[in-house]
């Protein structure tokens, strides 16, 4: 890993070594979108695509969530980032409710204002 700690406590801040996952992962998905497209337009093998992709995703993401749970039972997570980690976990579900609300908000202003009464 790449966090020097001392005398065995937890870090203040945690930097995560460089990853393949997230590369790995976009590959796999490649080769979901390109497979379900091919054998959507009747190219056999654009079903083995789809599914090797999915096995190359599925496969990644129990390696990345494998990492990401062996980094926290190691103690390289202080109180500090776990809190942080929920902050950031809140924020984006109320980034998604905002974003979604804005949406259907706008379709209901169309909806009322552009069709004559």
């Amino acid at each position: 890993m790449s966090v020097a700690t001392t005398s065995g406590k937890a870090p203040y801040y945690f930097v995560p070594a460089p990853s393949r996952h997230p590369v790995m992962a976009a590959i796999g998905l490649f080769f979901v979108i390109l497979g379900a497209g091919q054998w959507v337009n009747g190219h056999e093998w654009g079903m083995y695509s789809l599914f090797g992709g999915l096995a190359l995703w599925a496969f990644v993401l129990q390696q990345w969530f494998r990492e990401a749970i062996s980094e926290s039972e190691g103690g390289l997570y202080s109180d500090r980032i776990d809190i942080s980690f929920r902050w950031s976990m809140g924020w984006f579900i109320f980034s998604e409710v905002m974003f979604f609300a804005a949406f259907f908000g706008a379709l209901y202003w169309a909806r009322v204002f552009s069709v004559p009464s």
